[in-house]
């Protein structure tokens, strides 16, 4: 034992001790000389209220209806166990439903704020796990042993990753108390060849933990692999597991479920059944659970105290255990719905009395989100009875309608999924622009009706295709009658037509930026990045002082016989001006590649000649020249 049994031991050997000196006492005062011989026994864990033991399996990633061969499904194994089992077919994941978060939700009633898939310890909401109480905790706590089984990994406590095994299936590697505490890490184990660990534990009630979990590797547990591989899995480990002397001997509960639904057929109802000893036989409850159920369950059993509001709020599963208190449960059949909008259906709900209950169960239905009118006839009903809660509504979409029945004190509900179905549209857009040779690419849309969709296309040219996209290449130009026939899953049909026209395929041109401004000249660029149909085409520019380049002068570069850049000088313009250009390209059709602008360099200022007025002054000799004094001044005009 460890933690809390620990402490559990040691205040149960001093309450003995404390016993034998009373007796003591007693013998001394009464004179009697013999001495008791003192007998030192542990005290047992106390019993649960349902089981003593609890193998729990987690599967993973599919609906209900995947698994259940009578409403779709491919497991023949499961359907049969369910069939003999306690089988809750309204119970999902509810606000967890992804990987990690489920199997957080159903240790630590809680997804932590987690909303992927985080290493433990390694972002805010695991390092807030870490911190967390855990249901170990509790075990412990009230002296009761708990152990976990991991196929495929590699050594205790929790190997961040191996062939098969992932670290977010590993709940127990996420709560500080238990990866940071050896004696608790060494009960976090490979589950052993065909889980070997875990059969060899359910050989005695010694070895086998109160509280035992088990999580197959990425293919058994059906993550990896389909569905048939896993029903194989639990065919040959179950009947192991419910033929080991423990489960043979004890009062055992096995659990087997689902993280979640994955988009499944019956999402979000998820597949889970109780069975073993404690379980009653060839049960069904239409009672809505979620993953915190679990969790509330072993809660109550053992009495444990709930780990935060969630799994005090959750509803216990005890209906499924023999030897429960007296109480109901309501049932619905079908407890899926589907009808067009303004149209109706009926759900029967039935009333199931457990260990004796006896009472009138009052009814009421309530949609969420709101949109469906439920009536149930009667309202009220006893024993055995059945009451028909007609569904109705002009709202397309998907609801749930909770039917809750009342006895006194007692509230128990049965969900029923409906499926409201609009009336089927279909549509589809055409490009804007279609060329002969050239992949025309074509989506459909549907509005209202039910999933599957069937997509059927004629094309126009004596071409079908079928898919809500398709692409097709058209070999002539013309206006082609595109029409699209969309079936869906409640037998309704619903078409489209558009014309289609498709030309012969022009040049594909892209303008370049201009290089070498100067005053007077530029390099105009262009791409052509396709000819069309076209073997040769001709390619050249446009350019003038207009941004539309409605008056623009024609420039021709030449012909092109292979898509590639080109490119043209062009002279004689105004300095100091902003000119608007683009590429062209002619060939089946003339096509612009957009128009850009560049401004030409300005002439620098003429400085002209100065003028300028000079004055000499001095003593003038007979040559003319000035020969004494002589000052000349210039004055600027």
């Amino acid at each position: 034992m460890e933690g809390g049994g620990l402490e559990h031991m040691v205040l149960s050997f001093a309450a003995c001790a404390v016993a034998v000196l009373v007796g003591l006492s007693a013998f001394a005062v009464s004179g009697r000389s013999e001495r008791a011989s003192p007998m030192f026994v542990l005290a047992a864990p106390t019993p649960g209220a349902y089981f003593d033991f609890v193998v729990s399996i987690l599967m993973e990633n599919h609906g209900i209806c995947d698994i259940l061969t009578y409403c779709g499904g491919s497991a023949p194994f499961e359907t049969q166990l369910a069939n003999a089992s306690g089988l809750a077919t309204n119970y999902s994941p509810g606000p967890c439903g992804k990987s990690l978060l489920d199997y957080l939700c159903l240790t630590g009633a809680s997804t932590f704020g987690c909303t992927e898939n985080p290493n433990p310890n390694s972002d805010a909401c695991t390092r807030l796990a870490w911190q967390s109480p855990n249901i170990v905790d509790r075990l412990v706590d009230a002296g009761l042993t708990w152990k976990a089984y991991m196929e495929n990994m590699t050594s205790d406590c929790g190997s961040p990753a191996g062939t098969g095994y992932v670290i977010r299936h590993n709940p127990f590697a996420y709560y500080g108390d238990i990866a940071t505490n050896a004696t608790r890490c060494a009960r976090v184990v490979p589950a052993g060849i065909d889980d070997s660990a875990l059969l060899d534990d359910l050989g005695s009630a010694s070895s086998a933990s109160n509280y035992m979990w088990l999580t197959p590797n990425l293919c058994n547990d059906m993550d990896a692999c389909p569905v048939a591989t896993g029903d194989a899995y639990l065919s040959t480990l179950v009947p192991k597991i419910l033929g080991s002397t423990v489960f043979t001997t004890e009062r055992a509960a096995l659990f087997i479920t689902f993280d979640e639904a994955a988009s499944g057929r019956g999402t979000p109802a998820i597949y889970t059944v109780w069975s073993g000893p404690a379980a009653k036989v060839g049960y069904t409850s239409s009672v809505s659970y979620n993953h915190f159920s679990p969790l509330s369950t072993v809660e109550a059993n053992w009495n444990l105290p709930p780990l935060n509001a969630n799994d005090s709020a959750a509803r216990n599963m005890s209906e499924f255990f023999v030897g429960s208190p007296p109480d109901f449960s309501l049932s619905a059949s079908p407890w899926t719905l589907s009808f067009m909008a303004g149209g109706s259906a009926i759900s029967n709900v039935s009333l199931q009395s457990q260990n004796g209950f006896q009472g009138a169960v009052t009814l009421d239905a309530t949609s969420s989100p709101a949109g469906v009118t439920a009536v149930c006839s009667p309202s009220v009903i006893s024993g055995g009875e059945t009451s028909a809660c007609a569904m109705t509504s002009s709202v397309a979409g998907s609801f749930d309608v909770t039917v809750s029945g009342t006895a006194g004190t007692r509230v128990n509900h049965a969900t029923i999924h409906v499926q409201v179905i609009g009336l089927l549209s279909a549509g589809f857009a055409i490009p804007s622009r279609s060329f002969v040779g050239q992949p025309v690419d074509l989506l459909g849309s549907v509005s209202g009706g039910r999933s599957p969709y069937d997509y059927a296309w004629q094309l126009g040219d004596q071409s079908t295709m079928t898919g809500d996209r398709v692409s097709h290449v058209y070999s002539s130009e013309g206006v082609y009658r595109v029409n699209l026939t969309i079936h869906d899953g409640s037998g309704q049909v619903a078409t489209a037509s558009k014309d289609l026209t498709v030309a012969r395929s022009t040049p594909g041109v892209l303008t370049g930026a201009a290089t070498g401004v100067e005053d007077v000249r530029a390099t105009l660029h262009g791409d052509l990045r396709t000819l069309g149909e076209a073997t040769t085409v001709i390619v050249g520019f446009r350019y003038g002082l207009d941004p539309t380049l409605s008056q623009a002068t024609n420039w021709t570069t030449g012909p092109a016989s292979a898509a590639g850049v080109y490119a043209s000088l062009v002279t004689d313009l105004t300095p100091n001006t902003t000119y608007y250009f683009d590429a062209w390209a002619t060939g089946h059709g003339f096509t612009t590649g957009g128009i850009m602008s560049f401004t030409t360099i300005a002439l620098p200022k003429p400085m002209g000649t100065p003028g300028a007025t000079v004055r000499v002054e001095g003593t003038l000799g007979t040559n003319g020249w000035y020969i004494s004094d002589v000052t000349v001044t210039f004055t600027a005009s």
